[in-house]
C-alpha cells in the first residue's frame, strides 16, 4: 500500500473504516444533560468571578473592578519603572553632599591652623 495525504497506511485505513460506519445519533436525554452541565459550569465560573469582583467593589458592574485593577497595575508598573531612577539620582546627590561636607570641614580645619 502506498502512502497518501495522511502520511501512512494506518491513518488511511482508519479514515476509510470510519467513513463506512453509519453516524450515531445522540439521544435527546444526553443532549439535555450535556447542555445543562454546560450551563451549570458557566454559572459557577461567572459566580466565582462575580464574588471576587464583589470583594473588590460590592454591587458594581464587573467592568468597574476590572478597570480599577488594570489602572492600579499600570500605576504600579509606572511607579516601579520611574522610582529606581529617582532613587539613583537621590543617592548621587547624597554622595555629592557628603563630599561637599568633607571639603567644608577640611577648609575650616585649614583656616584655624
Amino acid at each position: 500500500m502506498a502512502q497518501d495525504e495522511y502520511g501512512n497506511e494506518d491513518a488511511r485505513f482508519a479514515v476509510e473504516t470510519l467513513s463506512t460506519l453509519p453516524p450515531v445519533d445522540v439521544s435527546a436525554g444526553l443532549a439535555v444533560r450535556i447542555l445543562a452541565d454546560f450551563d451549570r459550569v458557566v454559572a459557577r465560573r461567572h459566580g466565582t468571578l462575580r464574588r471576587f469582583a464583589d470583594l473588590l467593589w460590592p454591587g458594581a458592574p464587573l467592568w468597574q473592578p476590572a478597570t480599577a485593577l488594570a489602572l492600579s497595575l499600570i500605576c504600579g508598573l509606572t511607579a516601579g519603572g520611574l522610582l529606581p531612577g529617582a532613587v539613583a539620582a537621590a543617592a548621587q546627590t547624597d554622595q555629592l553632599l557628603q563630599i561637599s561636607d568633607i571639603v567644608t570641614d577640611q577648609d575650616q580645619l585649614g583656616d584655624g591652623s
